[in-house]
């Protein structure tokens, strides 16, 4: 689902288990708490997808929106350079063919006329229709720049994770906070903060700093903010949310190689390694967007009764 979709459930549901009789987050020492809980459970509904480059927690952030500024513009900048040589080239040497030879056909001429138009829209010539060459030349641009992205993202992680660690004194909080940089930096996207085990940490992590600043039921409105962006949202795509991280991390580590001849590790194995999938929407698709739409709506309509209710 969409970032903004994410932190509009996580208001909602916080909202809603705010409006329920004996819940704990019911009783507000004033209206600045409540606001204070929004903004909480809004950046906790978000903050699964900061592992990748194009999320909207990190295109939000100065540092990254200046960085995706300038590849995205370089990028785009390639793409038309390329594209317009592509096409302006041959209808150049077409051209000068017709000057030396003192031969002006018309059908070379219309020829000419029409790529020389083509090359001031190649890059949606291309990317609309396969022609060899200019169109795996874009896409290779446009995945090289996705690259440089994910790339800096990762550096300015674990320069984060860096800096907590080095700064944190041998507090706890800043060290669980250099180790969930690190995770966010290594991990793909769709895995670690996505999984139970990313959750549990990043909320720990979150309930430290309630404590540091003093500020009450900020981290139960950051866990009902990340709930929901997992177990609210995500469930519900055809992509879903992994039942564990442990399958990938033994993975990587090379540990599965040397215990998969057991069965038992092989049965948990198995368990751990799937996804929690009620798909019902498909990843990015306009259908998909459209019930997301619809799936807002109803909650925020939920609210309203529930309020008039009460």
């Amino acid at each position: 689902m969409m970032g903004k979709t994410h932190y509009s459930l996580g208001i909602l549901y916080y909202l809603l288990f705010c409006m329920i009789q004996g819940f704990s987050l019911a009783n507000f020492p004033n209206g600045k708490i409540m606001i204070i809980g929004m903004l909480g459970a809004a950046l906790g509904a978000i903050f699964p997808d900061a592992d990748s480059d194009h999320s909207l927690i990190n295109n939000r952030n100065p540092v990254f929106k200046v960085s995706n500024k300038i590849i995205n513009y370089w990028r785009e900048l390639l793409k038309k350079i390329f594209a317009f040589i592509f096409f302006a080239m041959p209808s150049i040497l077409i051209i000068i063919y017709m000057y030396r030879e003192n031969y002006y056909s018309i059908g070379l001429i219309i020829l000419s006329t029409i790529l020389f138009i083509l090359a001031f829209n190649g890059v949606k010539v291309g990317e609309k229709i396969y022609i060899p060459v200019l169109t795996y030349v874009l896409k290779s641009i446009n995945s090289g720049a996705a690259k440089l992205r994910k790339l800096f993202m990762m550096i300015i992680y674990l320069s984060m994770a860096s800096a907590s660690i080095y700064f944190s004194g041998g507090n706890v909080e800043g060290l669980i906070w250099g180790v969930i940089f690190i995770f966010i930096a290594i991990f793909p996207h769709r895995t670690f903060l996505h999984s139970p085990e990313g959750m549990i940490i990043v909320i720990i992590g979150v309930m430290y700093i309630e404590k540091r600043l003093q500020i009450p039921n900020i981290s139960t409105a950051f866990s009902i903010g990340y709930f929901s962006h997992l177990y609210l949202a995500d469930i519900f795509t055809n992509s879903g949310v992994p039942i564990s991280t442990i399958p990938l991390i033994l993975r990587k580590l090379g540990i599965h190689s040397g215990l998969k001849k057991y069965k038992f590790y092989m049965v948990v194995y198995n368990i751990l390694n799937k996804k929690l999938s009620i798909p019902l929407i498909k990843t990015g698709s306009k259908l998909g967007s459209i019930v997301e739409g619809f799936y807002v709506f109803f909650l925020f309509i939920s609210l309203i009764l529930v309020m008039t209710r009460g």
